[in-house]
């Protein structure tokens, strides 16, 4: 019986390192989807600036894409970061009650 509850809680053990695994590849693709998205929003407002004849001629509308992209990564993570927080704060909560 001893054997077979270790053998249990073993396999249990297996499936939450698999299930928190997944969890950080999807919480990774989320983080490479928000900044493809938030990339092509600073790139339609610089073609839009481009348009205007707000941005420099030497300066292009994908340059201004190019450059943001590292702020939409950090944009992304903190994003995630938050969503985590206050999904931990809310399982804290419900612990709680």
């Amino acid at each position: 019986m001893e054997r077979q509850n270790g053998a249990l809680l073993e396999e249990m053990n297996r499936r939450t390192r698999l299930q928190m695994r997944l969890n950080r590849i999807v919480q990774g693709i989320t983080i490479a989807g928000l900044a493809y998205f938030l990339t092509g929003l600073f790139s339609f407002v610089a073609k839009g600036l481009k348009a205007a004849g707000a941005l420099p001629p030497q300066v292009s509308a994908d340059l201004v894409a190019a450059l943001a992209m590292p702020i939409a990564v950090l944009i992304a993570i903190a994003f995630m970061a938050r969503v985590l927080r206050l999904s931990r704060e809310a399982a804290e909560e419900e612990h709680l009650d």
